[in-house]
């Protein structure tokens, strides 16, 4: 699905989720777990 973003504001709400970013794992008032993480460089 595109959607357009133009003259839009994009973010990341308030509090501790800035600490995740460019790219992170968060659970809200929960527990997580992640496994099997990999990455590759994109062409």
């Amino acid at each position: 699905m595109d959607v357009a973003i133009q003259g839009r504001e994009i973010g990341l709400r308030r509090g501790d989720i800035g600490l995740s970013s460019p790219l992170g794992f968060a659970s809200y008032n929960s527990t997580g777990a992640v496994r099997g993480v990999g990455y590759r460089v994109l062409k």
